[in-house]
């Protein structure tokens, strides 16, 4: 016999299944009930480690933006009047990637909004220098740095390059 054990959706209760190994075995419907909780099992557990992860030790900033982001998942189709589809959770995902990859404590909480066209923007001022960031296709990243009121660079990078980010966040702290 098989036991399996698991809490499901957020209840303390728990729930016990004995299972004959020769029934899953022999290709039963138990068995595509013991693969469905097994898998359940696995998506909680994850789930609740990953929530944990999340919160520990993140700098102030980076929780702020996450906050912002998790704001922008909420909007619904056509949510500027001119057909922007939502913002879908792969960009999302784009976004905490490249902001996790700048691996910084302290810098200032970035401006975040929706682009159209499902994008998203964030934007840093510091003195005299400005950062824009766009994510508008997946896996990819546009910025702008602005010195003193004028353009004085673009560009585009893989969201995985976490060396350009960083070096756009020193060049912007500098």
């Amino acid at each position: 016999m098989a036991t399996a054990q698991g809490c499901f959706e957020g209840t303390t209760s728990s729930c016990t299944y004995v299972l004959d190994r020769n029934a899953l075995l022999s290709g039963n419907p138990v068995l595509q009930a013991y693969k469905q909780l097994t898998k359940n099992l696995e998506n909680n557990i994850s789930s609740f480690f990953e929530e944990v992860v999340s919160t520990a030790d993140k700098p102030d900033w980076l929780a702020a933006v996450e906050h912002g982001l998790l704001k922008l998942k909420t909007l619904p189709f056509n949510w500027d009047s001119y057909g922007s589809p939502p913002i879908f959770d792969e960009l999302i995902d784009d976004v905490k990637c490249f902001l996790h990859g700048l691996e910084m404590q302290d810098i200032a909480i970035p401006f975040v909004a929706p682009l159209p066209g499902g994008g998203i923007h964030l934007e840093w001022l510091y003195d005299q220098r400005e950062l824009e960031v766009e994510f508008a296709d997946k896996g990819s990243v546009e910025y702008l740095k602005v010195l003193n009121g004028e353009p004085s660079e673009e560009g585009k990078f893989n969201v995985n390059d976490y060396n350009k980010g960083r070096q756009l966040i020193n060049w912007l702290l500098s």
